[in-house]
């Protein structure tokens, strides 16, 4: 147990010069920075006051139009600050008295003193603590497997199989969300034009055709002031109702989730995070980069011009495209699982499809009892570590009512 206690000024440098000078911090100049101006923040007075923005910027070196409600890089930082900080103080600085901390929800620096009983006892031998720890381990491991395999309902251990590590509770997981550019139409009726909003705007084309349409999805004939206005913040339905299906049953089971425009990450900022991507390759760069070379895609045939999954190195037997029906009532997503780091602990999962209600389709599926039930089957059991599922939807606007099993290959 850790109590906050009045540091003099040399105690609170002391401290944070022998966390700067260890070998968890050696190479991470990133962390010293960010642990330094905090330090200097709380000297200050303003450790509870420090904003988000201010970090980014003064600390993290971002332009002045960062934006913390988009950007994410400033809670990434300081959460891998606080898993630094607790390898320090487990490992070499373990029997420290004063420590540093940076309490959970706040970016305040904060000052302790670890009770004595903490302190860990030194064993006159070191090996056994060792050899014991292995048998231990060990048998806890077995009777921890054994437990949940007979405790746990069927559909959350199907669902701990299919996530993994994503459902840990506390676990921080990134859904970024892809977002088309789109021209959507700005009708003021017969008003003058507004000035300023848009910066430029796109005259609309007035064709019967599109007049009829507007009319029917608006309830009232198009106006003589209206244009078409940019956009490139905006999701598809399907992929907005994918990102509200994975969030829920994250939150629900412990997770800390985070959402974010697609365009405003890159396929390296994802490495060794738990993340979920939703959107086509079409229309996002990151989704397009992260498709496995030699599985499946979702991209447009020319030959046959039309858009559908393609299966790029089918085997003996095995489908090669996948097309949604010309009504889109029949339609196709693709679910793809890969690993983020070398041991397997953190992953990353793409909802994508034809249509935006492929990608809810396969965020139904993969949190389905029934279809993670089909998907262990045809594993034989046994999780792989990389796999690609494709899956079918009966829909009606885009919204997907039913879904299917359709295909996995298994990429390892």
């Amino acid at each position: 147990m850790s109590r906050s206690a009045p540091f003099t000024a040399e105690q609170k440098q002391q401290a944070l010069k022998s966390i700067l000078e260890s070998a968890a911090f050696r190479r991470s100049d990133q962390s010293k920075a960010l642990l330094e101006y905090l330090c200097q923040q709380e000297q200050q007075g303003r450790a509870n006051a420090v904003t988000e923005y201010e970090i980014g910027v003064q600390a993290l070196g971002r332009p002045a139009d960062f934006a913390p409600e988009t950007d994410s890089s400033v809670r990434t930082r300081v959460h891998s600050l606080r898993k630094k900080l607790e390898e320090y103080y487990t490992g070499e600085a373990s029997a420290a008295e004063f420590r540093l901390e940076i309490p959970k929800g706040s970016y305040g620096v904060k000052y302790v003193v670890q009770a004595p009983d903490e302190k860990p006892a030194r064993a006159p031998k070191p090996w056994l603590p060792f050899v014991l720890g292995v048998l231990s381990v060990s048998i806890l491991v077995g009777g921890w497997r054994l437990w949940q395999s007979r405790t746990l309902p069927e559909s959350e251990r199907l669902l701990k199989a299919a996530w993994g590590p994503m459902l840990e509770p506390g676990t921080e997981v990134t859904i970024a969300l892809a977002t088309p550019l789109q021209l959507y139409v700005r009708d003021f009726g017969n008003d003058p034009p507004p000035t300023g909003d848009p910066a430029f705007r796109t005259e609309i084309d007035r064709t019967p055709g599109f007049e009829q349409w507007y009319t029917r999805w608006r309830n009232h004939p198009l106006g003589k002031t209206a244009f078409l206005h940019p956009n490139h913040h905006s999701p598809l339905w399907g992929d907005a109702s994918a990102a509200l299906v994975v969030t829920q049953a994250l939150a629900a089971r412990g997770a800390h989730v985070e959402t974010i425009p697609a365009y405003r990450t890159h396929a390296v900022a994802l490495r060794e995070r738990n993340a979920v991507l939703i959107g086509r390759p079409e229309y996002s760069e990151t989704v397009s980069s992260l498709m496995p070379e030699g599985g499946m895609t979702v991209e447009y045939n020319p030959e046959h011009r039309r858009l559908g999954v393609h299966n790029r190195s089918p085997r003996k037997g095995e489908t090669e495209w996948w097309y949604a029906t010309d009504n889109l009532r029949l339609n196709y997503g693709l679910v793809t699982v890969l690993p983020t780091d070398q041991a397997g602990r953190r992953r990353l999962l793409i909802f994508s499809g034809i249509n935006s209600d492929g990608s809810e389709a396969g965020a139904k599926f993969f949190t389905s009892t029934e279809g993670l039930a089909e998907l262990e089957k045809r594993f034989g059991g046994s999780w792989p570590r990389k796999f690609q599922v494709v899956v079918r939807t009966e829909s009606i606007d885009t919204y997907s009512l039913q879904t299917h099993f359709e295909f996995v290959r298994v990429l390892e």
